[in-house]
């Protein structure tokens, strides 16, 4: 909440290393809808293994392990017989959820809704005060007291829609300080860090970070666990009284969403890197609505050559299945219906 307050956002600047990585990862954002009409088949198991491999790791994060077969556990084809299968079979749910339903909105329903997949008992914000502690119990930062929780929590979620949908915010800015912000508050006794990073894979498929959907984001932030708990120990310092430095936070948020689009693109580029050119070139013509132009289409597949994209050009409307206006590279194509 402290992260949206007009005072702090007048006053907050972003550092070239953020700047960087935003650029980095808009200019991924920018060119992922060509590597995903790749390999439509490759995206469904592609997908499907993302999901398991992001319910290990953020159960791992805490410290929580199991070796069930989590498919098996989630289709009712076998039983949890531990807590940590069960914690796994609930976060792998509760995340199926998401992926069936991208449009939940953002607010305290949605937040109880999916800490209650994680717990029978849970969907209830905390009773009493919560301390975040280093080794040694020494007292690193202190939550929000239950009675002011619920409302942080509602000004949480109405200050990300209004700053969401403005234009002069970036979107992975935004949703980075709601993550932040969510985790300061703590709202629950537990199970706050699990539904933080449901929390991060809803926001992000909301927002059109489409090809988040197939790469695991928790395994990336296992694989860095130190940076992650260092970043939120350095950012939330003076949290409380709008003093705190998001640099750390935000420079962690978008290093991991750089990576997982250079592991995303990298996995489609290895499976499919004897794909046909052609039928690419097709699926992003055929997905065009209203008019086109060849630099627009060269934009959008970088990896293929102009003289190639040309050519499919050439025979798509020699088939009838484009009409051009104009010519030379300032021609206009539709796809005829």
């Amino acid at each position: 909440m402290y992260s949206f307050s007009p005072n702090y956002l007048k006053n907050t600047s972003y550092s070239s290393k953020v700047l960087k990585l935003l650029g980095d990862c808009m200019e991924a954002k920018g060119r992922e809808k060509s590597y995903l009409l790749k390999n439509p088949a490759l995206l469904k198991e592609l997908e499907k293994i993302s999901m398991r491999d992001e319910t290990i790791a953020s159960n791992a994060i805490e410290n929580i392990y199991n070796s069930v077969d989590i498919f098996a556990l989630s289709e009712g084809k076998i039983a949890a017989t531990s807590s940590s299968a069960l914690f796994l079979g609930n976060y792998y749910n509760a995340l199926l959820k998401i992926k069936k339903n991208p449009d939940l909105q953002i607010n305290s329903d949605t937040i109880k809704m999916l800490h209650h997949f994680l717990f029978e008992e849970g969907g209830k914000f905390k009773n009493k005060d919560v301390f975040i502690t280093e080794k040694g119990r020494k007292i690193r930062f202190k939550s929000v007291s239950p009675d002011l929780t619920a409302k942080y929590i509602k000004n949480l979620c109405i200050s990300f829609e209004e700053y969401i949908q403005d234009i002069r915010m970036p979107q992975l800015i935004v949703i980075s300080s709601f993550v932040f912000d969510f985790l300061c508050i703590h709202p629950f006794l537990d199970g706050n860090g699990r539904v933080s990073r449901l929390l991060t894979n809803l926001l992000l498929i909301q927002n059109g970070f489409e090809a988040l959907r197939y790469i695991s984001l928790d395994k990336i932030i296992k694989r860095h666990s130190d940076n992650y708990y260092q970043a939120l120990y350095e950012s939330s310092k003076g949290w409380h009284k709008q003093k705190h430095d998001m640099d750390y936070w935000h420079v962690f948020f978008l290093s991991v969403i750089r990576d997982a689009y250079t592991e995303i693109f990298s996995k489609i580029e290895q499976s499919d890197g004897r794909s046909n050119k052609t039928e690419i070139i097709k699926n992003v013509v055929s997905s065009k609505k209203g008019e086109f132009t060849l630099a627009e289409l060269q934009r959008e597949l970088p990896s293929i050559s102009n003289a190639m994209i040309r050519k499919v050009l050439t025979q798509l409307k020699e088939q009838y299945k484009v009409a051009t206006r104009g010519k030379g590279r300032g021609a206009h194509w539709k796809v005829i219906l």
